[in-house]
C-alpha cells in the first residue's frame, strides 16, 4: 500500500516537473530575446543551475565519507546525457539542425574527456580543481566570443554604438524594466521547483527500490544519474514541445560540462579517491565514443538525425548492461 502512494506521489511529481521546465523555457526565451543573448550560453547556465542535485549529492557523499558515489552520479551523469538524452531529444524532434563548425563544441568535449582521463591517476584533488575552475571559464568565456555575436550586435558594431549602453537603455525603460525582473524571478522559482521536485522523487523512488532488495550499486548508477539528471530530462521534454531543440541541445553539453564543474568545486574540500578498474576503464571509452560521435554527427550535414539519436541510446543501453554484467560477476 505504501508503494503504491509513493508511487502515486510520484506521477504527481512528475507532473509538476513538467509544468516547471515549461514556465523556465518560456521565460528565459522571452529573457534572451530582450537582452539578445545567444542560445548556446543560455544552455550552459541552466547547465551550471540544474546541477544543483549532483552537488548536494556530492556533499552528503563527503559528509558520509563515501566520495566514490558523487564520482559515479557526476561522470555518470555524463554519459547519460550525451548518449540517452541526446538521443531522446534527437528521436523526438526528428533532426536538429547546427552550424556545422565543430569548434564551437569541440572546447566543451574536450574539457569533459580531460576531467575523466585526469581520473586515470586515481584521484582528483584539490590542485585538480583549482586547474577545471579556471579552464571552464576560460572555456565558457571561448563560448561565449566565438557564439555570441549575432546580427543585432552586428548592427551595432557596425553603427559604433556600444552593446552595453543598449543594455542600459533597455533597463531604463520602466515596463521592460518590470517584465524582466518578473521573468528572472519566475525563471528561479522554476529552477528551484524542479530542483526540488527531483529531489524528492529521487528520494521516494530510493525507498521504493530499497523494498524490493535491489543492488545498491544498481541503484546508483540508474536512480542518481537519472534522478538527479530528471530537470535535464524535463528541459528536453518541453523543449521539444515548445520547438526549441537548440536550446535543449546546449543545455545538455552544458549540463555536462558542469559536472565537471561540480567535481572541481567539491575537490576543493575533499580528495576524491578513484577506483581505476574495468567500470571505469568502460565509462572513459564510452565518453570517448559518444563524443566523437557527437562531434562528427554535428558536422555532417550540419544536423543531427533521428537515426543518430538511435545509435546514441544503443550505446546507454550497452553501457548500462556491461556495467550491470561487471557488477553481477564481481559481487
Amino acid at each position: 500500500m505504501l508503494t503504491i502512494l509513493y508511487l502515486l506521489i510520484i506521477f504527481f511529481l512528475f507532473f509538476i516537473l513538467g509544468k516547471s521546465a515549461d514556465s523556465l523555457i518560456f521565460n528565459v526565451k522571452k529573457i534572451a530575446e530582450k537582452l539578445k543573448i545567444n542560445k548556446y550560453i543560455i544552455g550552459i547556465i541552466f547547465g551550471i543551475l540544474t546541477t544543483t542535485p549532483e552537488l548536494f549529492v556530492g556533499i552528503n557523499a563527503i559528509k558520509n565519507n563515501i566520495g566514490s558515489i558523487s564520482i559515479g552520479n557526476l561522470f555518470g551523469g555524463i554519459i547519460l546525457l550525451f548518449t540517452l538524452l541526446l538521443g531522446i531529444d534527437l528521436i523526438l524532434n526528428k533532426k536538429i539542425k547546427t552550424d556545422g563548425n565543430i569548434k564551437n563544441i569541440l572546447p566543451s568535449f574536450l574539457f569533459i574527456l580531460l576531467g575523466i582521463i585526469t581520473g586515470l591517476k586515481g584521484y582528483f584533488n584539490f590542485y585538480d580543481g583549482i586547474f577545471f575552475i579556471f579552464l571552464y571559464f576560460t572555456i565558457v568565456f571561448y563560448i561565449n566570443k566565438t557564439n555570441n555575436i549575432n546580427e543585432y550586435e552586428l548592427n551595432i558594431l557596425n553603427k559604433k554604438n556600444d552593446f552595453s549602453n543598449d543594455l542600459k537603455n533597455i533597463f531604463l525603460k520602466k515596463n521592460a524594466k518590470k517584465e524582466i525582473v518578473k521573468e528572472i524571478l519566475i525563471s528561479i522559482i522554476s529552477i528551484i521547483t524542479l530542483l526540488i521536485t527531483s529531489d524528492i522523487i529521487i528520494d521516494l523512488s530510493i525507498k521504493i527500490l530499497s523494498q524490493f532488495n535491489i543492488s545498491k550499486f544498481f541503484i546508483g548508477l540508474i536512480m542518481f544519474s537519472i534522478g538527479t539528471n530528471l530537470p535535464e530530462l524535463t528541459v528536453v521534454l518541453r523543449a521539444f514541445k515548445n520547438k526549441d531543440s537548440e536550446l535543449s541541445l546546449s543545455h545538455l553539453i552544458g549540463s555536462a560540462m558542469a559536472n565537471i564543474f561540480i567535481l572541481s568545486i567539491l575537490s576543493l574540500f575533499n580528495n576524491f579517491k578513484i577506483n581505476i578498474n574495468f567500470s571505469y576503464i568502460l565509462l572513459l571509452i564510452t565518453t570517448i565514443i559518444s563524443s566523437i560521435l557527437i562531434i562528427l554527427f554535428y558536422k555532417t550535414n550540419k544536423e543531427f538525425s533521428r537515426n543518430e539519436g538511435y545509435s546514441l541510446v544503443l550505446i546507454y543501453i550497452i553501457f548500462i548492461i556491461a556495467q550491470f554484467l561487471y557488477e553481477v560477476a564481481w559481487a
